[in-house]
């Protein structure tokens, strides 16, 4: 194995390492928000694990096993930086569908089980509706001097 190769490699897990720490990230703040405002938040623990763990098991895994095969055998590699190595666009690609993916998996699994915390206004106590400034209502007329015609129901006749 070449040390290009190498360096490919060790690029690729340090990006691909960012990224599932940002998808970890996202996933913690959302939990948060569904956990402040009383809503269902295991559903997006399942989601979580539907693309997280396969992004970390399938993506993340593999390079570092490999990484660390070669540092075994190359020790004096392992301080190397990889700020000249190129990676190749299929990586890049995987990785980028990947990351994609999740985090529209995260948020569409938000979107569907965020539910904002209910304002509840405050109830008024006996002393502030005692306060209450008195309205005059001068539209309704009154009916105190007025006679009203009494309605006969069929069982008094």
């Amino acid at each position: 194995m070449s040390q290009e190769e190498y360096l490919r490699i060790k690029k690729e897990y340090k990006i691909r390492l960012v990224l599932v720490i940002l998808l970890f990230v996202l996933f913690s703040i959302l939990s948060i928000l569904l956990i402040i405002n009383l809503n269902r938040f295991i559903p997006l623990g399942a989601t979580a694990m539907a693309t997280v763990v396969p992004f970390n098991h399938f993506l993340l895994v593999p390079l570092w096993e490999e990484k660390k095969a070669i540092e075994a055998e190359h020790p004096e590699w392992k301080d190397l930086s990889t700020s000249g190595a190129r990676v190749p666009s299929t990586e890049a690609s995987k990785r980028n569908i990947a990351t994609v993916g999740s985090i529209i998996a995260l948020l569409l699994s938000f979107a569907l089980l965020y539910r904002p915390a209910k304002v509840y206004q405050k109830v008024p106590t006996a002393d502030e509706l005692k306060n209450l400034p008195k309205i005059e209502n001068n539209g309704i007329p009154k009916l105190d001097n007025k006679k009203i015609p009494k309605i006969k129901r069929e069982s008094e006749e």
